[in-house]
């Protein structure tokens, strides 16, 4: 009997660049500055900064490997088209990445939590 491990993904966030609890809510603004799921794209799908500069959300980024988003196919006359929409685990860490009635260290505790549950390691860096 073989058992596979799971290797654990890691995503580090500083702190400097955190875009956070404002009303910038890009993954990435025109400063380079990222939510938590910029970071996350970035580091683990490889999606590149400048793919998702100005984009509020991940379902409006391609990537085959984006564990962000779900793609259904969908028919469309007598083609199909893939619409990609965010997943819970993205709509979760948006509501807690950008609600601006907590604290960051409170955000910090419940993105932690969230991708923990997801498989992933997530640490904040100055």
């Amino acid at each position: 009997m073989t058992t596979t491990k799971t290797r654990t993904r890691k995503v580090k966030i500083s702190r400097k660049k955190w875009l956070r609890g404002n009303n910038d809510s890009y993954m990435v603004n025109s400063r380079g500055h990222m939510c938590c799921l910029g970071f996350a794209a970035n580091q683990i799908s490889r999606i590149p900064k400048k793919d998702m500069c100005m984009i509020s959300v991940p379902e409006e980024v391609y990537s085959k490997d984006s564990f962000l988003t779900n793609v259904d196919h969908v028919r469309h006359g007598m083609s199909g088209m893939n619409i990609s929409f965010n997943n819970d685990f993205a709509d979760k860490a948006m509501r807690i990445n950008d609600n601006k009635e907590i604290s960051d260290k409170m955000r910090e505790y419940k993105l932690k939590l969230l991708f923990e549950k997801h498989g992933i390691e997530l640490t904040f860096v100055d």
